[in-house]
C-alpha cells in the first residue's frame, strides 16, 4: 500500500481547489498525538483564512499534556481547543470561535453564509466533530481511515445572512512519514494495520507509555512489564491466543493490546510530548 494512496492525492487537490469558496477553517487532529496527526502541507494550502486546530478525543488523552499543547501551540500563536467529539464536551468554544467569525463576515457582507472547510488526517474525528456542530448525522463517521471519500456541503447553523456552511473533504495523510510518526499513527488508529509492522507498533507504543499506562497494561492482562516481544507473548498465552504448533500468537495479542489503547482501557495516554525548544515537530 502507497503511504500516499490516490484518494488522498486528489484530496489534496480538491482542498486547493476549493480554498477559495470558504472563510475559516477548522483543522481537526487528535489529542493523543497532536503533531504526528497534522499533515504539514495544510499550512500551506488554507493560506491566511482564521483557522482553529481542533484536538478531538481529549477524554482519551492525558488531560494535562492536553493543557500543555495547548499551552504551546498558543505560545506559537495557534488558536487551539480540545473536545470530545462523541459527548460534546468542548464543543461551545468551537461554536463560540465560528460565532465570532460570522460576525465578522456579516459586517463586510450580510447577505451570505460563513463558509468553512473542515480539514485533517484521516480518522482523527472531522466527521463526528460535524455531526456534533449540526446536531444530527450528516457525515460518515468509522472506525476505518479513509471513511469520507468525496465532498460535502452541509448547513451548519441558520442565521441572519444564511449562518454557516461547512465543506467536509475527504481525510489527508501525511505524506511518506517518518517511522516513529508511522508508528504512531497506526497506534491511534490513522493509518491501517497493516501499514507497519506490527512489531514495530507495539514497540513504539510501549515505550510510550507513561508509569500508570505500563501498571494498567500489567493488571489488565496479568503480565509481567519487559521487551515488547514478550509482553506480547505473555499476552497470548494469558488470552489463549495460540498458533500452528502452540506457538504464542503474538499479531492477536497485538491486535487485542492495540484495541485496548484506542478505546481508552489503559487509561487516558499521550503518546507525544512538548518537543525541545527549538526543534521542529513533524505537522505543527
Amino acid at each position: 500500500m502507497s503511504w500516499y494512496p490516490g484518494h488522498m492525492a486528489k484530496a489534496m487537490r480538491l482542498l486547493r481547489q476549493r480554498m477559495r469558496l470558504v472563510d475559516v477553517v477548522l483543522e481537526v487532529a487528535d489529542a493523543r498525538a497532536p503533531a504526528a496527526s497534522r499533515n504539514p502541507r495544510l499550512a500551506g494550502l488554507v493560506e491566511a483564512r482564521p483557522r482553529l486546530l481542533v484536538l478531538t478525543r481529549a477524554d482519551l488523552a492525558d488531560p494535562a499534556l492536553t493543557d500543555e499543547w495547548l499551552a504551546y501551540l498558543a505560545a506559537r500563536g495557534e488558536e487551539a481547543v480540545a473536545v470530545d467529539a462523541r459527548t460534546g464536551r468542548g464543543l461551545e468554544r468551537v461554536r463560540a470561535w465560528l460565532e465570532g467569525c460570522r460576525e465578522k463576515l456579516a459586517r463586510r457582507s450580510w447577505y451570505r453564509p460563513l463558509r468553512l472547510v473542515v480539514v485533517g488526517v484521516s480518522n482523527v474525528g472531522k466527521s463526528s466533530l460535524l455531526n456534533r456542530l449540526t446536531g444530527q448525522r450528516v457525515a460518515r463517521t468509522g472506525a476505518l481511515p479513509g471513511v469520507t471519500r468525496g465532498e460535502q456541503w452541509v448547513r451548519v447553523t441558520e442565521g441572519p445572512g444564511g449562518g454557516t456552511e461547512a465543506l467536509d473533504l475527504p481525510g489527508l495523510l501525511p505524506p511518506r512519514p517518518e517511522p516513529e510518526v508511522a508508528a504512531t499513527l497506526v497506534a491511534i488508529g490513522v493509518l491501517p494495520w497493516q501499514q507497519v509492522p506490527y512489531p514495530e507498533v507495539i514497540s513504539y507504543l510501549l515505550a510510550a507509555l507513561p508509569e500508570r499506562g505500563r501498571m494498567a497494561l500489567c493488571d489488565r492482562y496479568g503480565v509481567e512489564w519487559g521487551p515488547a516481544e514478550d509482553v506480547l507473548a505473555a499476552i497470548a498465552r494469558r488470552r489463549g491466543f495460540f498458533g500452528a504448533g502452540g506457538a504464542p500468537d503474538r499479531e492477536r495479542a497485538a491486535r487485542a493490546l492495540l484495541s485496548d489503547f484506542q478505546a481508552g482501557r489503559l487509561g487516558r495516554i499521550t503518546l507525544e510530548r512538548i518537543p525541545p525548544q527549538g526543534t521542529v515537530t513533524v505537522g505543527v
